[in-house]
């Protein structure tokens, strides 16, 4: 019933991040058309900050993946990044009080927030004990703490390797990756971190999908089509914020 209101109301985590920007009356919309050539046919790839509301399935509860509903889709969506969205939620915090659609903001997202601690905050037990092993040691305490604690413990401990087997068997795939392989690529990296940032009490989850470096994005125009595949595949950790 909660999320039949939200999207009722036209909330969607999908779109949580320009809900809170038009609050502030400081989104700037793009478009982009997404033809899907040869990956999953199931679920749509979306780009973060996504603007319509009306390409996803307001029956899901939650928010882990949107199914596709044909091969080509167009979505509006604004440009930005961490940096931006996080000036805007303090900027959403300093105008709560008088300003009414920061309110309305507000009051939807505390019932996506109850859903988030809910759902992306467990950790498997044979896992907690590799984290503690690995983490017990830290004095993190910020939120800018944790993060470079994980970056730092993943660096110096981890080694990248692509061509990496993962013969856990039965054995927890992050209690096996920290403290017996530690080789990996981005799939262990990504599920290692998740997994750490739920240790440090920050909800988080895996994602995967494609990412498109700022520097090959140089070289594209507004008009032009960009092919991304295999090279372009990625997996990584969102975090609650």
């Amino acid at each position: 019933d909660e999320f039949y209101w939200l999207h009722e109301n036209g909330f969607f985590a999908q779109t949580e991040i320009v809900s809170a920007l038009s609050a502030l009356n400081d989104e700037k919309i793009c478009a982009m058309t997404v033809k899907n050539v040869s990956a999953c046919k199931e679920r749509l790839f979306l780009p973060y900050a996504l603007v319509c509301s009306e390409i996803l399935d307001k029956e899901v509860i939650g928010d882990t993946g949107a199914k596709a509903h044909g091969d080509e889709y167009s979505v509006s969506y604004v440009p930005g990044g961490l940096a931006e969205w996080y000036l805007a939620q303090a900027e959403l915090s300093s105008e709560q009080e008088e300003n009414s659609h920061v309110k309305e903001y507000l009051s939807n997202e505390y019932a996506y927030r109850e859903f988030v601690y809910e759902n992306y905050i467990d950790i498997p037990v044979e896992a907690y004990d590799a984290l503690e092993s690995c983490l017990n040691g830290s004095e993190a305490d910020s939120f800018s703490e944790i993060i470079n604690a994980i970056i730092s413990y993943l660096s110096e401990n981890i080694t990248y390797d692509e061509e990496t087997v993962t013969k856990n068997g039965s054995e927890d795939f992050v209690e096996y990756f920290l403290q017996k392989s530690c080789r990996g690529y981005s799939v262990h990296y990504a599920t290692a971190a998740t997994l750490m940032l739920r240790y440090f009490g920050i909800p988080a989850r895996y994602a995967e999908g494609y990412f498109l470096s700022a520097a090959e994005a140089q070289k594209y125009g507004s008009e032009d089509t960009i092919i991304l595949d295999e090279n372009h595949a990625n997996a990584w950790a969102e975090y609650y914020l």
